[in-house]
């Protein structure tokens, strides 16, 4: 990777997915560790219900004591749990003894987490989710009654540094646009020379054409859209029915081509162009058209949905929004791979 390929005003800003640390580490030991307490009946989770677990957090990451404030306790439950979210949900990852002052050991700082107590065998989350972050204060994520914000998102899930290499692969790639099929005359549409996005390279263009062709120095890349002046998609259909469409024009950003020396589309007829977007091979975490995304608020001990909305290109807003919340925001027609955040003056910090 060189230096010359990468624009440091976006890269600077990008909080990669490897910098986060587990929230809690156990040894299995073959001494015992202490007493589980228990109330008659009382379900205890089967991953934290082992008398030889030594928490060794502090061995791996920063930990500092994190102290819960009192609550009111209507269970008969004699533990409650420090949960962290993971694959989807909240996982509990420390028990400990409800008493006036709930004292969790050994956690690791620049997290957040919820309290959680299981009724029967489901863990119910009890208040608003907290940071408990670098200097080992607990700041609650309380959504405001007052305070507002229009949420600005282009993913669901952090960057991974892995896909940084991938997004230089675009440098070399150029257009042409043509209503000739020998691409007389033809006028030239973009050179990608720099990356200025993570995950694709934008051209703006203005004029109409029923030709394009794209060259590039064979490399692989994921998907090309197109856009017309109203913003819609441009479907690229396959020149012969009987075989595939192109992986490069198949709306699927798992999917992957290479453009080789020369790549010609024909979009069967003259179609005013406004945007080119070139995606790098990807995690399929950025936003895409056509899909319909919901966005989620964690308020009064659970998820609240705040609307769902479809994507007509690479981006989503939603207004009115409560701040100073946690926020989740789901793809409901595929992916697994989704992250809490919070959004404070325009920019997303992932937990």
């Amino acid at each position: 990777m060189t230096a010359d390929k990468i624009d440091p005003c976006w890269y600077n800003k990008l909080e990669f997915e490897n910098n986060r640390k587990p929230a809690k580490v156990y040894r299995r030991t073959f001494s015992h560790q202490g007493k589980i307490y228990r109330a008659a009946g009382e379900y205890i989770l089967e991953d934290l219900n082992h008398p030889f677990l030594k928490d060794v957090t502090a061995e791996f990451v920063r930990t500092a004591e994190l102290i819960c404030r009192p609550f009111k306790n209507n269970s008969v439950n004699k533990n409650i749990y420090l949960c962290a979210f993971c694959n989807l949900e909240w996982l509990p990852v420390a028990r400990q003894r409800i008493s006036k002052e709930i004292r969790f050991e050994q956690v690791a700082v620049n997290h957040v987490y919820c309290l959680g107590m299981f009724t029967g065998e489901e863990l119910e989350q009890i208040g608003d989710p907290f940071i408990f972050d670098a200097h080992g204060r607990t700041i609650p994520l309380t959504p405001s009654a007052q305070e507002f914000q229009t949420v600005a998102l282009t993913r669901k899930y952090p960057f991974t540094s892995h896909y940084l290499r991938r997004s230089t692969e675009l440098v070399g790639i150029s257009g042409e646009g043509s209503m000739s099929p020998d691409f007389t005359g033809a006028e030239p549409l973009f050179v990608c020379d720099s990356v200025s996005h993570y995950e694709y390279y934008h051209a703006r263009v203005c004029g109409t054409y029923r030709y394009l062709k794209f060259k590039s120095i064979h490399q692989t890349v994921a998907e090309i859209f197109l856009m017309d002046e109203g913003n819609r998609p441009i479907d690229i259909l396959p020149t012969d029915p009987d075989q595939p469409l192109h992986p490069l024009f198949d709306k699927d950003p798992l999917t992957y081509g290479s453009i080789g020396d020369s790549l010609i589309v024909d979009l069967q007829q003259p179609r005013s162009l406004k945007d080119i977007y070139i995606f790098a091979r990807n995690d399929g975490n950025n936003l895409f058209p056509d899909q319909e995304y919901e966005l989620f608020v964690n308020r009064g001990g659970r998820w609240i949905s705040y609307g769902k909305k479809e994507t007509a290109d690479f981006e989503l807003e939603f207004a009115q929004i409560p701040a100073g919340a946690l926020y989740w925001l789901r793809n409901r027609q595929k992916g697994v791979q989704e992250r809490i955040f919070t959004y404070e003056d325009g920019k997303i910090t992932w937990w």
